[in-house]
């Protein structure tokens, strides 16, 4: 079942030439995660608060369930929608404590059942014990899990995060996104979270919307943009690739990297990732390459490799272990995996 559509979604701010955003479609199920993921100034955001109805679009319909929030006719405002909303810095109550910050949307309840749902949501996330604490006693992981349970605490159809994890340090953002992770999932919620982060989205997605300018360029599970981008951009924004230009030999297309088959379509380029290419020092197949570089990355190394074609040099990177005694200016063979190749325009 549906959760949240938008349908031909356009927004223009007053001033500005181009949309903020630009015909957008989406679904989204229910008890999906959904990232909108994005480079700053994309559009992903104020997609966001067009769902939470902070925003108006000026084109298009939003519906969320079977209720149609937003269209040319209908504006529900943001109080009405059953949608709760995390902002990036979390926007808690310095003054109030843990357990009054959670209590504060819940409205219509008499005390006792406020210290129940209170509770509940604090065994949710894992803050059991912490009900009489204030935000400042909290880390940062901690005031994202008291900000999620007090937008769960009202029993939204859906919840959206702003950039969750911008705010925390490197090295304990893993252990939160699988945790935030956990809590959507054992709430059986709808979520859309924006971030710019592939690691967050890697980490929390169910599928992804990749944004540019505006536009959809591209949804689908997280590995399918990552394999098998509709274009450059694509490819580029979800890591390190290798796009190489070929010629149309037949069904083939020749390139610095081998020959590969294509069928009947024209595709001029092949994309493909460091980690599915590997080198051999001596191989009796593969395109022989000189070593020109070695980055060290953590548990492996991406190697730059130079391999002349035609009238000109290609760079090839390839993604390796760190315990091989590789060799500046050495030759090797490089071997592609043939079912990792992608074809491109």
């Amino acid at each position: 079942m549906i959760a949240i559509e938008l349908q031909n979604i356009s927004k223009r701010f007053p001033g500005n030439s181009q949309p903020a955003v630009d015909n957008i479609n989406l679904k989204v199920s229910e008890g999906e995660i959904l990232v909108l993921l994005g480079e700053s100034g994309s559009g992903k955001t104020t997609i966001m608060r067009l769902i939470a109805g902070i925003e108006n679009p000026e084109f298009g319909e939003i519906k969320i369930g079977d209720i149609t929030v937003a269209s040319k006719s209908t504006f529900i405002p943001a109080e009405e929608r059953k949608v709760g909303l995390v902002f990036q810095d979390y926007a808690l109550f310095p003054h109030l404590t843990v357990a009054r910050n959670i209590a504060f949307g819940l409205f219509g309840l008499n005390s006792d059942k406020k210290k129940e749902r209170v509770s509940q949501m604090l065994e949710v996330v894992g803050l059991k014990g912490f009900d009489n604490r204030y935000p400042h006693q909290l880390s940062g992981g901690e005031q994202q899990r008291v900000a999620v349970a007090r937008t769960l605490a009202p029993h939204p159809q859906a919840i959206l995060l702003d950039e969750p994890f911008s705010n925390l340090d490197d090295s304990i953002k893993v252990q939160m996104r699988m945790e935030l992770k956990r809590i959507i999932n054992s709430m059986g919620i709808t979520a859309i979270i924006v971030t710019h982060d592939i690691q967050d989205t890697f980490g929390i997605a169910d599928r992804v919307a990749l944004i540019r300018s505006g536009a959809l360029i591209q949804s689908g599970k997280p590995m399918e943009l990552y394999n098998h981008p509709v274009d450059e951009y694509v490819a580029n924004f979800f890591g390190r690739t290798n796009i190489i230009s070929g010629s149309r030999k037949g069904q083939y297309i020749e390139s610095a990297l081998g020959e590969f088959k294509m069928g009947d379509d024209n595709f001029n380029k092949i994309c493909i990732r460091p980690e599915d290419i590997i080198a051999r020092k001596d191989s009796d197949h593969g395109i022989k390459a000189r070593l020109t570089e070695i980055n060290y990355v953590g548990d492996h190394v991406i190697l730059r490799f130079e391999v002349p074609w035609k009238e000109s040099i290609q760079e090839i990177l390839v993604k390796a272990h760190i315990i091989e005694n590789w060799g500046i200016d050495d030759y090797y063979f490089l071997i592609p995996r043939k079912d990792k190749v992608h074809f491109l325009n």
